[in-house]
């Protein structure tokens, strides 16, 4: 099994990464021009620069521990590039003198072209710092033998730079167990590339520490397979094609394998030509699925909107609802059962701007929607409940933060999350009592430990499975506990009579509402409180946005 590493939570690469790394490189000059007729590359033109080279190796007979994939990976790979336009050079199951005159006659072909790309599937270490591809003729008995009787990543990043080409591109699906990760100067996985020039972009296969999943005898390698189908979606740029792989790759494993990417490219290139489908992204459980890559586009907003109306600003975005302007006592009184002094002392709000509320708390497919374009880099566990329609969970305030701000960026509309005060007020939806539909927690009315319903007490549910308030708001209380934009105060004592969040006191902390499906009943109630350190991260924690109307 390949042992994948990549850090997706991290900006900066750290020095020392799990070996299994499939690590892609792609490096672009200021100037270049498209290989094949129809590509874009937005960037001044180079002239005589419109051929593709690539160099595809794939060893997989190793005599020390063999592997199933990569001779298999490396013919799909070259058969893909030829379809693009690449002048494909392939070979297999390579010793070190073959891998090394493949290498020169590939800097010798580089000269004057445009795009130049190296593919390596096989056995890849880090010792001291250094990556190292292994050949199959490598018994791998030592880390000298291995340093001596390699090919170095180095090098192959010379042999690019040496030959020319505008774009260069690495791949190394080298993500195997390091045999070597006891020995002093050995460490897990390949080590970061750290200076590549300007306009290079980095796709690691997995998260650090994680397991690649390997494909069976037979096949393709998963991280490969993938790669090669969104490779072959027209219209896409090279940074949707990773952005695709990415979530194919982490739907088709649950999650357990997150591929992750970093650029710095300046300009846009186009491998294939032609309007943009539909993308396939991978399965969701219990089958496939075909869903819009596209489907982030503005949606226009009305113009007028009372309360009431509901609204999408883009495909994949959440569904918002309109709640009335108006004012209302914030806090419980005294009197109300299983009260908690920082729900004192009630107080008048009153709210002079509109403003609209998610209808469910953010779903997965929501957050993968903002994973697959770039604004969040977590995949969250699901704990194996299902992804889809449920809450998506295990996401700190930070992380619920980036996402509203993406939300921003891609609609252009003023997305956060709700203030407590507007939390409270679209739970109440008018109502006075403990609950929006009573006092009683009753039965069936909300997903927590003791309310009666099915999955209460034991995990999530999807969103809107229980009854709207009477705003149309659903899961307000239970399901999953809802961060909010406030810092934490131990009571009102001060708090804003605006509806606006509360920016000061311990801002290390941030506040939660509405209990989650683990909350006892005396929790779940619409003026509960509840803090968290703003990192933290628990398997009944989501969040739910709210937008400006004016």
């Amino acid at each position: 099994m390949r042992q994948r590493t990549a850090d997706l939570l991290a900006a900066v690469l750290r020095p020392v990464i799990e070996l299994g790394l499939c690590l892609l490189v792609s490096a672009a000059s200021p100037a270049a021009a498209p290989a094949e007729r129809g590509a874009v590359l937005v960037a001044a033109p180079r002239p005589g620069t419109d051929q593709r080279v690539a160099l595809v190796i794939g060893n997989s007979r190793y005599r020390q521990q063999p592997l199933p994939n990569p001779v298999l990976d490396a013919k799909a790979m070259a058969t893909t590039l030829g379809r693009l336009g690449f002048k494909v050079t392939s070979l297999t199951d390579s010793s070190r003198t073959a891998m090394v005159r493949a290498l020169e006659e590939f800097k010798r072909q580089l000269r004057g072209a445009g795009v130049g790309l190296f593919y390596f599937a096989g056995h890849g270490v880090q010792i001291d710092g250094r990556n190292y591809l292994i050949p199959v003729d490598n018994d791998m008995a030592s880390e000298d033998q291995v340093k001596y009787n390699t090919i170095r990543l180095d090098d192959v990043l010379d042999t690019l730079n040496e030959g020319g080409p505008a774009v260069k591109i690495v791949v190394l699906d080298a993500c195997r167990n390091n045999p070597f990760q006891r020995a002093r100067g050995s460490g897990g996985g390949l080590a970061p590339v750290l200076s590549a020039a300007e306009g290079t972009l980095i796709a690691y296969a997995t998260s650090p520490g994680k397991v690649a999943l390997d494909g069976k005898p037979g096949e393709n390698g998963l991280y490969t397979s993938h790669l090669l189908e969104a490779l072959q979606e027209p219209g896409l740029k090279i940074e949707e094609v990773f952005k695709l792989t990415r979530t194919m790759v982490a739907r088709a494993t649950g999650g357990r394998q997150l591929p992750w990417e970093t650029t710095s490219l300046l300009g846009e290139l186009i491998l294939k030509p032609g309007t943009p489908a539909p993308a396939t992204m991978a399965a969701s459980a219990g089958g496939s699925a075909q869903q819009s890559f596209r489907g982030l586009d503005r949606a226009a907003r009305p113009e007028r909107l009372s309360p009431g109306a509901s609204f999408r600003d883009c495909e994949r975005c959440p569904e918002m609802v309109v709640v009335p302007t108006g004012a209302f006592t914030m806090g419980s009184p005294g009197a109300e059962p299983d009260r908690h002094p920082s729900e004192g002392p009630q107080h008048e709000v009153a709210f002079a701007r509109a403003f609209a509320v998610g209808r469910f708390e953010v779903t997965f497919e929501e957050w993968e929607a903002c994973l697959l374009d770039g604004g969040c880099d977590r995949w969250p566990s699901d704990q194996g409940w299902g992804r889809g329609k449920r809450p998506v969970i295990d996401v700190n305030w930070e992380d619920a933060t980036r996402y509203a701000a993406w939300l921003s960026r891609r609609t252009g509309k003023p997305y956060r999350l709700l203030s407590e005060a507007e939390w409270e007020y679209a739970a109440r939806a008018g109502a006075t009592t403990a609950r929006p539909w009573g006092t009683e927690i009753g039965t069936a009315r909300g997903n927590c430990s003791g309310c009666g319903g099915a999955d209460g007490g034991r995990r999530t549910t999807p969103a809107g499975s229980f009854a709207a308030n009477r705003w149309g708001l659903s899961d307000m209380l239970g399901n999953a506990w809802e961060w909010v934009a406030d810092c934490r105060n131990p009571t009102y004592e001060g708090a804003p009579a605006d509806g606006t969040a509360w920016v000061t006191g311990d801002c290390a902390l941030r506040m939660l509402r509405g209990g989650s499906w683990v909350t006892a009943p005396r929790g779940v109630r619409s003026a509960t409180r509840a803090y968290f350190p703003a990192a933290r991260r628990d398997v009944n924690i989501g969040f739910r946005v709210a937008t400006s109307l004016d």
